[in-house]
């Protein structure tokens, strides 16, 4: 039974290892080993290239998702600055154009009555 190989590099390696102890100097589909060994290399160079663009990416969302925190950190100490200034506070139009709802402007709470509960109609008893 033939061996398969659902790496392509693997298999890759594989065809120059045996073609290097089996027949070095001989050509096959029209290539030396040596030119088969240049014209197989490219994607063997890309997947590199691609594993090491995507640690880069992790390490660059890692980078990101730490500096969010940073940023939402400076966000509420903007706000929290806004709302205990004096000048400012939470009624001002800078606390509205920063996208808060000033006091003022803000709904009251409804409040929900019980409803109020039918009482049963006594039924006709059967005799």
């Amino acid at each position: 039974m033939a061996k398969t190989y659902k790496n392509t590099d693997a298999r890759r390696e594989y065809y120059i290892t045996t073609w290097r102890k089996m027949a070095e100097t001989a050509s096959f589909g029209g290539m030396t080993l040596a030119q088969f060994i240049a014209a197989t290399e490219t994607p063997t160079t890309v997947r590199e290239n691609l594993a090491a663009v995507t640690a880069e990416r992790a390490g660059l969302l890692r980078e990101r998702n730490i500096a969010e925190v940073e940023l939402r950190k400076m966000l509420r100490l903007v706000i929290n600055g806004v709302r205990s200034d004096p000048e400012y506070g939470e009624d001002s139009p800078l606390y509205r154009g920063l996208g808060y709802t000033p006091v003022s402007e803000r709904k009251r709470p409804t409040s929900k009555r019980a409803l109020e509960v039918m009482p049963a109609t006594p039924s006709a008893s059967v005799a």
